[in-house]
């Protein structure tokens, strides 16, 4: 076994391995609706029905209060599409949250770990 370790191409098929898992990572994270460019499509002045249109069924909505503005939250891993909606339905402000590779990373690997019942503490 230590010799094993000892050889060259040993650590390289390791290395390129993780970087196929990373890769394949990042190729079916960017799969989602909820990125920059659908975050782009939306206007001010939108209905909520346009919008998701356009993302989606939306996940999370809440009321401000005391305020007549709602705000409608589209998650999809760590990617986030915020939007204040007026009492009309019209869309005021959108924001998209974009993360780092790392924290993308991360998120998937926790999601990974979760799913297999691993705890991570």
């Amino acid at each position: 076994m230590r010799k094993l370790l000892k050889r060259w191409y040993v650590w390289l098929g390791l290395v390129l391995l993780l970087g196929l898992a990373a890769s394949a990572t990042f190729i079916l994270a960017s799969a989602c609706r909820i990125n920059q460019e659908n975050c782009d499509c939306i206007d001010e002045g939108m209905t909520t029905d346009q919008v998701e249109e356009i993302l989606g069924p939306n996940i999370i909505a809440y009321a401000m209060p005391l305020s007549s503005t709602s705000t409608w939250i589209w998650m999809d891993g760590p990617d986030v599409i915020t939007i204040s909606v007026d009492a009309d339905g019209k869309v005021l402000t959108k924001a998209y949250n974009s993360p780092t590779a790392l924290h993308r990373l991360r998120w998937h690997a926790n999601d990974l770990l979760f799913k297999l019942g691993i705890s991570r503490e």
